[in-house]
């Protein structure tokens, strides 16, 4: 009907007439990120395509351990109930699983343990904080409590409270649960309230619905939304699984760093597996939050640990909490967890909290602070000013976020307004960090062909998931390791390139765990000339799965990588049928940088207002000649220089020389004159002289076709590089 007809056709004619109009009105920086997030729709179509591949029998197994740890955990918190409360039998049906009958046993009922709630649960319940925990909470009487007794919200906080107050009076061990030293671990009530929480989570969010989701491939669809938070990370949704969605939130799966849950609960991971024929491999930034609230504030401590020191930023903030020079590991943790709780916006509280003591000494703990990182905690008050003047933050990257609520009048909701300031900020970064890379990495698999070789299924927050072909590991993972840090050398909308370079850590398994790391197994770990005897061999001491050569400690290559993976001396040959791949030369070590001179920065308040310095010089070259709209495909990576054998990238451009080489890219290469085998592959050698006279060999390794546009490509950087020189 013509009706119809002009009903639908008036949807695209008004948005695209729309669009010319709306876009005119962006900014550089809008322009950019809505470039972003239009490339990145493509990335997550197709990681959503490739599902992720799940173990259904180790699925099935932790199915079985987990029902049985519910069941122990259960009666432990039972008996320990029945114990304080006269042994009459009345609390064998406790349902631990329901906060409601919880509070009933612990709080109100005459005849339960009757504990007084904490002076942290009677200000939530004032905030209106109080209620039921959970929308699924039985209402059977089995407790025998009527429905007039009050109750109070047992949420995690709630219980963390009434361990801290009562946790010692109510403490049971549990038999062949051992802490990490080996000891007998002891445990209170509300801890083992807590792990059963764990366990009930991970049965019914999580391993009930991988066997429920999984198609006749044994393959899960999962269903990402880019802009799911508004931090513009990407959100995971579970949905139900009849209406077409995987039914697991693979976002909120914990990690083995995750110290405050079970190590079962953490075994989930253990689930997310590669189809056969392929491995995984896990990419994560090595503490990116750290790194990008360093380069974004420009703190010269802070930089420095990261550029000449062991990046140990949370030992530098335990030996101010706690005034000595020396911390063990335990004050090391709670400085750690005080960094988070600053750069997140947190203040006293926070460190009293972490660190313990009074109000008081919270407040001095600050102060000191203050006065040792006083760029970093400048830069946090800078923050909370610009959101109180401008009612919004901006991420490195230009993109603007909104801040709600920072001109409120009430005062809870103005210093949740404050701190989202600081968190937004570092998170948002975080998350256009891991945007750009994921599409650069799309771009560049897309144009090598390496489609066949690697594709990425799953992305958590600062971690991406791979299925590579093991054939093709040792280049692959070099690459992807390359591209990933690509975000820390792109301009920057505030004009100031960072310094500190971003890092990720591959790791490679037959499951998420990611067991073996590569650059540990390929590379090592250079030891301390003091720690090798006069014979060559090593002193210090080994783990089970490490072994020393040449100065260096290797991680042991697992046996499904002893084909694929080999080490190599200097000159050294490539072992007796192994196949044709590039082998990774052992390491040398990289030139230290040098710390950039701090100066004010050009549209910001000057030091003494915001203590705000600028981390190093403007790449005039780059922000010429990539502007904030750039084309991810027009981006190029610092080439790795070897003595003899040079490897041109062929990118249209080269990227500046004032940028600071990342470790890595300038103490590993990749031995470009390997052989190279397959139809898909071509090698060209060009001879010529090189700018300083010196006689160079040039080599490229064509991992596609030689297509007429990158015959035409390979050309024009010969001619930029060495003039006029035929090509063979």
């Amino acid at each position: 009907p013509r009706e119809g007809l002009e009903y639908g056709c008036s949807d695209g004619i008004f948005t695209y007439r729309l669009f010319s109009v709306l876009r005119e009105k962006l900014s550089e920086s809008d322009l950019r990120i809505y470039n972003l997030e239009k490339s990145f729709c493509n990335v997550i179509r197709e990681m959503e395509r490739n599902r992720v591949h799940i173990d259904v029998e180790r699925v099935q197994q932790l199915y079985v351990e987990c029902k049985a740890e519910i069941e122990q955990v259960g009666n432990v918190i039972r008996d320990i109930v029945e114990r304080h409360t006269g042994s009459t039998g009345r609390w064998r049906t406790l349902n631990v699983g329901s906060p409601k009958q919880l509070s009933i046993a612990l709080l109100t009922d005459p005849e339960g343990v009757r504990l007084k709630p904490t002076p942290e649960m009677l200000e939530a319940e004032g905030e209106g904080g109080g209620g039921s925990d959970s929308d699924d909470d039985e209402e059977e009487e089995s407790s025998g409590s009527g429905d007039d007794q009050k109750q109070y919200s047992l949420k995690d906080e709630a219980l963390k409270s009434l361990d801290a107050a009562y946790g010692r009076k109510y403490m049971v061990q549990r038999e062949g649960h051992l802490d990490k030293d080996g000891k007998q671990k002891t445990e209170s009530i509300f801890e083992l309230i807590l792990e059963y929480r764990h366990y009930d989570k991970m049965k019914g969010s999580y391993v009930e619905k991988l066997v429920q989701a999984v198609d006749k491939n044994g393959d899960v669809r999962p269903s990402f939304n880019q802009m799911g938070t508004d931090t513009a990370r990407l959100s995971c949704k579970a949905g139900e699984i009849e209406n077409g969605y995987s039914g697991v939130n693979f976002q909120g799966i914990p990690r083995d760093s995750d110290e405050d849950k079970p190590e079962l609960f953490k075994q989930i991971r253990t689930c997310i597996a590669p189809r056969p024929g392929w491995v995984l491999v896990k990419l994560d930034y090595s503490g990116e939050e750290l790194r990008v609230v360093t380069n974004l504030s420009g703190d010269p401590i802070w930089t420095k640990s990261f550029l000449y020191e062991d990046g140990d930023v949370h030992s530098i903030t335990a030996r101010t909490l706690f005034g000595k020079s020396d911390v063990n590991k335990d004050e090391r943790n709670r400085g750690k967890r005080c960094n988070f709780a600053f750069i997140y916006g947190g203040g006293a509280g926070a460190i009293q909290r972490n660190v313990g003591g009074s109000i008081e000494d919270a407040t001095r703990h600050m102060q000191n602070l203050k006065n040792d990182v006083p760029v970093l905690m400048g830069y946090v008050d800078h923050q909370k000013g610009y959101a109180r003047k401008h009612k919004c933050v901006f991420t490195a990257f230009g993109r603007k976020l909104p801040i709600a609520g920072i001109d409120s009048p009430i005062r809870g909701i103005k210093a949740k307004a404050e701190r989202c300031a600081i968190n937004y900020t570092i998170q948002a970064t975080s998350a256009d960090v891991i945007k750009y890379a994921m599409c650069f990495v799309d771009k560049q698999l897309r144009t090598l062909g390496w489609k066949d070789r690697c594709r990425y299924v799953l992305t958590v927050h600062d971690e991406v998931v791979y299925e590579v072909r093991p054939e093709h590991l040792m280049e692959v993972v070099r690459k992807l390791d390359e591209w990933m840090t690509l975000p820390w050398k792109l301009p920057k909308a505030h004009g100031r390139e960072w310094v500190v370079p971003l890092l990720t850590e591959p790791g490679i398994d037959i499951n998420w765990k990611a067991r073996y790391d590569y650059f540990k197994m390929v590379d090592g770990t250079p030891v301390r000339p003091g720690d090798i005897r006069d014979d060559g061999s090593y002193a210090g001491k080994l783990k089970k799965d490490e072994a020393y050569a040449d100065g260096r400690v290797y991680q042991k290559i697992p046996d499904f990588l002893q084909a694929y993976i080999h080490r190599v001396a200097p000159g050294g040959e490539l072992p007796a049928g192994s196949p044709s791949i590039p082998i990774v030369q052992p390491v040398h070590e990289a030139p230290t940088p040098q710390l950039p001179v701090s100066t004010a920065v050009e549209g910001l308040p000057t030091s003494s207002e915001s203590m705000v310095s600028e981390p190093v010089q403007v790449a005039n070259e780059l922000k010429e000649q990539s502007p904030l709209d750039m084309d991810l495909g027009d981006i190029q990576l610092d080439p790795a220089p070897e003595p003899a054998v040079t490897e041109i990238d062929m990118s249209p451009r080269a990227a500046p020389e004032e940028s600071p080489p990342t470790p890595r890219s300038a103490s590993h290469s990749i031995r470009s004159d390997a052989p190279v085998t397959g139809t898909a592959s071509a090698a060209l050698v060009m001879d010529g002289s090189s700018s300083d006279g010196m006689g160079r060999v040039y080599r490229w390794v064509l991992r596609a076709p030689l297509s007429e546009y990158v015959q035409r490509k390979l050309q024009a950087v010969c001619i930029l590089a060495e003039g006029a020189v035929p090509l063979r």
